[in-house]
């Protein structure tokens, strides 16, 4: 009995070692799925002010092909799979769909945006970077999923830590209540 109680103390400190960061992690996630608005407030998001970039407008439009051009630069890698004219904040502009996201190019100013799941970034016509806004709901939500940041593990990471979770409680209440168990044997015994 000993023996076990020291193995099923060990299992239990190493397990308790390997989940802590999905312990925090899931806590604070879980915490902002009950609370977003609060948890929103102690994150940066300050909403940008777009109104400047309409006040300066080119010379003329730019062209689909110009439009690609801004879009090739970024993951140049991925090739764009779709292109479509659309209305993105209040500017007329050309979406382009990569593997890793958007890149929209508004056709008026020229100033442009790359947008993912996680982040969207605005970019300057020069490609200075403006501003870059979280979607701190997906990323909340992905990492409470799968415990990790994509959809690559599926929720195999998750599953790992619901299991281990699983033996650390039942560990937990065995070396919690072992010693008992065997105290109130000895004291009926002494009766």
């Amino acid at each position: 009995m000993a023996k076990t109680l020291k193995y099923l103390r060990t299992l239990h400190s190493w397990l308790g070692l390997l989940v802590i960061p999905w312990v925090l992690m899931f806590g604070l996630t879980g915490f902002y799925l009950n609370h977003q608005d609060f948890i929103l407030g102690l994150l940066p998001g300050e909403k940008f002010d777009e109104s400047a970039l309409a006040a300066v407008q080119l010379d003329e439009p730019l062209t689909l092909a110009q439009a690609k051009e801004i879009a090739d630069a970024y993951w140049p890698d991925d090739a764009a799979t779709a292109s479509a004219l659309v209305n993105y904040h209040g500017f007329r502009a050309y979406r382009f769909d990569k593997p890793k996201g958007q890149v929209i190019v508004s056709v008026a100013t020229g100033h442009f945006y790359t947008k993912t799941r996680a982040v969207r970034t605005t970019y300057s016509p020069s490609g200075e970077v403006l501003d870059r806004w979280y979607y701190w709901k997906y990323i909340f939500g992905i990492l409470h999923k799968t415990g990790w940041f994509d959809f690559g593990f599926k929720t195999l990471l998750a599953d790992i830590t619901a299991l281990a979770f699983i033996v650390f409680g039942l560990s937990g209440i065995v070396i919690w209540g072992l010693p008992r168990y065997k105290r109130a044997l000895r004291l009926l015994r002494l009766r």
